[in-house]
């Protein structure tokens, strides 16, 4: 086991436990997918879920690297940053047009002032998610997304973030 798993192993235990009653919360008031996902450099890792009843819903890969962009979990930590632009800028293996990076750093404006991170089929083209940090001590430790099909979800994204 490297360094790195031992502490990814260490934290999310920790963190899975403290968050699983409100993740258990949500899934039963909105039954949809509730996924708890921690950051791993420059990606995030799902953890913990808890799965919708719906026999049609999200089924997030777990225990993976993921990019940051364009999860909804993943937008909420360069919101966070002082820079967003050098994060997003390394994030891509190719670089970015100007007006590409215009654009996100403006939606990650918008994660920063309302706390919520979309995705409308940004990453499967019929899944909509939002999530919200979690923070422990002011310090942000990971991210709660709730997602599932555009057509349940699309036009209850913002609802359903203010709920988490």
């Amino acid at each position: 086991m490297t360094q790195e798993t031992e502490l990814l192993v260490g934290q999310t235990a920790s963190l899975g436990q403290y968050a699983l009653p409100v993740m258990r919360e949500l899934r039963d008031d909105l039954n949809e997918t509730v996924t708890l996902a921690i950051r791993v450099g420059d990606s995030i890792v799902y953890t913990d879920p808890v799965q919708s009843t719906n026999v049609i819903c999200y089924s997030a890969p777990l225990r993976v690297r993921r990019p940051l962009w364009p999860t909804s979990a993943g937008k909420v930590f360069p919101s966070q940053e002082q820079d967003p632009e050098s994060t997003l800028r390394a994030l891509e293996s190719e670089p970015l047009e100007e007006g590409t990076v215009a654009a996100r750093l403006r939606e990650l404006e918008e994660v920063a002032r309302t706390g919520m991170g979309f995705n409308r089929g940004e990453t499967v083209g019929d899944v909509s998610a939002v999530a919200v940090g979690v923070r422990r001590a002011d310090e942000l430790v990971g991210s709660i997304s709730v997602a599932g099909p555009r057509e349940r979800l699309a036009h209850r994204l913002e609802e359903i973030g203010h709920a988490v």
